[in-house]
């Protein structure tokens, strides 16, 4: 029997400890100049859109259009002529704060990059795009297929479609999780 299956990829990677450090040093001076949240999804904490028109963060958006490469490679994608970091901004969830369930629009590949993570300070919740996994029902599978899981961790970053819905879990921590999301466009 031939089994065709569809799939999507979510990317875990390392970033560079000098880019986070520079990273979250223009992070907390942006929060002090204007503490004033944009709030899209952000619910009770802190949230700066326009990083990708900053200077400053340039370091980071070459990381991670770099990284994104490999990513890329999962999908069996020939090298594009260019991707393209088109949206890039910070969250501080300090405890209690969480971001809303939400996609995309803007983009292929969207993502974040955590720059503080303290223990319980709200996991990355990526929702699978194929509703009705009836077999979790069914049966007990070895894993959860109705979403991805992915534990914060200072200096590591994730990659994913930017159409999968997605949500992050409340910071039930004492201390801020400080973090960059963003979107990437693929010119072919």
């Amino acid at each position: 029997m031939d089994i065709l299956s569809f799939n999507e990829h979510v990317g875990v990677w390392d970033g560079s400890l000098t880019v986070l450090d520079l990273s979250l040093r223009h992070v907390m001076e942006l929060h002090e100049k204007d503490p004033k949240s944009d709030g899209y999804s952000n619910v009770d904490g802190w949230q700066k859109t326009g990083l990708d028109k900053m200077s400053q963060f340039n370091p980071l958006k070459e990381m991670i259009v770099n990284n994104c490469y490999e990513y890329l490679q999962s999908y069996d994608i020939v090298r594009p002529r260019g991707l393209e970091c088109v949206h890039l901004f910070a969250n501080i969830n300090g405890k209690g704060a969480s971001n809303m369930m939400h996609h995309h629009t803007y983009g292929q590949i969207s993502g974040a990059y955590w720059l503080k993570a303290p223990p319980r300070c709200g996991d990355l919740i990526i929702m699978s795009p194929f509703t009705n996994r009836y077999l979790n029902t069914a049966v007990v599978p070895k894993s959860d297929h109705n979403a991805c899981v992915i534990k914060p961790k200072a200096n590591k970053g994730v990659y994913f479609n930017s159409n999968l819905i997605h949500y992050v879990d409340v910071n039930r921590s004492e201390k801020s999780r400080v973090s960059i999301a963003f979107h990437i466009l693929i010119h072919a």
